[in-house]
């Protein structure tokens, strides 16, 4: 295969540079120590970037991170506006409206600091989301360049063995009429049918055993080491290119998630300040106010939405992301991948012959 004539091995990964090829293909030794360690170093580093992909899997926080937002609402949900409004029947004589908001104010004293505590965790939690989107990101950066250099690898090691082939399968040549052998003399004499049966008895009659007809040789080949090391990164690379669409997957599981996390502190506060002042409290003193149930209400039920909201796309990213783990844990891996794919045939046959890049 020629310099320029070099084709990708599918799976969307690109096509190996040809000058890399090229130095690859010429390195390669007619040596087995030589062929059981070609291409080690991508290999290697792909094992170990598949390793750090499927650490990656596990939704580690995540469920205390729920935790935490469940925490926050039911906080917000105890804060009830309607305790502002007087009660009805008989209670309502016993009943004052400073005592009402007096009350009101000390449960909004005491809970909206904690609320502002939750959702700094929570945002904390958020950051470690952005880290890990970053992390995968990188991985996945990685992983397509250590695959690109082990399809170089073996596009050398292809295109090695196919010269190789091609110079030992040389054709026999038909004998012509003048490598015909020269008829002899003599003919030897003809043996009479009783000269072979006192032979035969004679034979019958000592120790020793007749000859056996030489039978012809086994033409079993091994194959090439190269070829075996060849199987070995055709596995690795089917691994690697599992591993990238799973990589995106873990990314697209949690797109958008370290925002909504980030973003509760500032919700947080923002209804923190509209109920200071709806409550009289934004001065040094507290004010002598009439405080609106429903704008108050209705700043706390958008705090409680947003979170809602939030607790729902976490929710969906845990799942995605333990789905993705029951898909590598349950076998689908390289070997569903070459069968999806097709890859089964470009490992090459164990006869010796070498497959066709």
């Amino acid at each position: 295969m020629g310099a320029t004539g070099l084709v990708g091995l599918g799976s969307g990964a690109p096509v190996p540079d040809a000058e890399r090829v090229a130095a690859i293909r010429f390195s390669i030794l007619d040596d087995a120590d030589a062929c059981a360690a070609f291409g080690e170093p991508p290999r290697a580093t792909l094992a170990e970037l598949n390793a750090r992909a499927h650490l990656a899997l596990p939704s580690s926080g995540y469920d205390d991170c729920r935790a935490l937002l469940a925490r926050l609402k039911d906080g917000l949900n105890a804060l009830d506006t309607t305790r502002l409004e007087p009660p009805r029947g008989l209670a309502g004589l016993f009943d004052n409206r400073a005592g009402r908001l007096k009350a009101f104010r000390a449960a909004w004293t005491a809970a909206a600091p904690l609320a502002s505590e939750t959702a700094a965790e929570i945002a904390q939690r958020g950051r470690a989301a952005a880290g890990r989107g970053r992390a995968l990101e990188d991985l996945w950066t990685q992983t397509r360049d250590a695959l690109t250099d082990l399809d170089a690898h073996i596009v050398a090691a292809r295109a090695w063995l196919a010269d190789r082939d091609a110079g030992d399968a040389t054709p026999a040549t038909q004998p012509g009429p003048a490598d015909a052998p020269e008829p002899e003399s003599d003919p030897p004499p003809t043996q009479s049918p009783y000269e072979a049966r006192d032979q035969a008895r004679a034979a019958m009659d000592t120790d020793e055993a007749a000859p056996a007809e030489a039978q012809p040789a086994a033409d079993v080949t091994a194959p090439h080491p190269l070829q075996i090391r060849l199987d070995t990164l055709i596995a690795m690379r089917c691994s690697a290119v599992v591993a990238l669409p799973l990589l995106r997957a873990m990314q697209n599981a949690e797109d958008g998630l370290a925002a909504r996390l980030s973003a509760l502190p500032e919700a947080i506060d923002a209804w923190r300040l509209d109920w200071r002042d709806g409550l009289g409290l934004a001065g040094k003193r507290p004010r002598k106010v009439r405080p609106d149930p429903n704008r108050l209400d209705q700043a706390r039920q958008g705090v409680i939405g947003t979170i809602a909201e939030t607790d729902a796309r976490l929710a969906n990213a845990i799942s995605r992301l333990a789905e993705l783990g029951s898909r590598v844990g349950g076998g689908e891996g390289p070997d569903i991948h070459r069968r999806r794919t097709g890859l089964t045939e470009p490992m090459g046959r164990r006869d010796g012959t070498a497959s066709q890049a």
